[in-house]
């Protein structure tokens, strides 16, 4: 099995709307959390001002991400949604395949790729 990849997604709330936000993490992580065993950790962090939050996923593999962006991506063309955030970066950490790769520069949020030298996990 390959390592597990992390992302680090930093986001900016759209004014005034940040209980539709806080909405969208209570209900996206208990999706998660369900239906989805190939998403080892998917926590959200706010900021002390509610303006800004970080999400961090832990997935099982580029796989299981693939599997989520398919998801996305397919009610996104269907319901063309207006967030309550606006992305500011990605951060991927880990060693991604290459068709992962490719889908992730094909976005229009900035990206920063982090590769693993060592470390342990318990």
């Amino acid at each position: 099995m390959a390592d597990p990849i992390r992302f680090n997604v930093y986001v900016t709330v759209k004014e005034g709307r940040l209980e539709e936000f806080k909405k969208i993490a209570r209900d996206w992580s208990a999706h998660h959390k369900k239906e989805r065993i190939d998403v080892l950790s998917y926590e959200w962090f706010m900021s002390p001002d509610g303006t800004r939050c970080q999400v961090m996923e832990l997935y099982e593999s580029s796989e299981a991400m693939l599997a989520t962006m398919e998801q996305v991506s397919e009610s996104e063309v269907a319901e063309k949604p207006d967030y309550p955030y606006e992305m500011d970066k990605l951060e991927v950490c880990g060693d991604i395949s290459d068709a992962l790769r490719v889908k992730l520069d094909a976005g229009e949020s900035p990206i920063e790729y982090w590769g693993f030298i060592d470390g342990f996990r318990r």
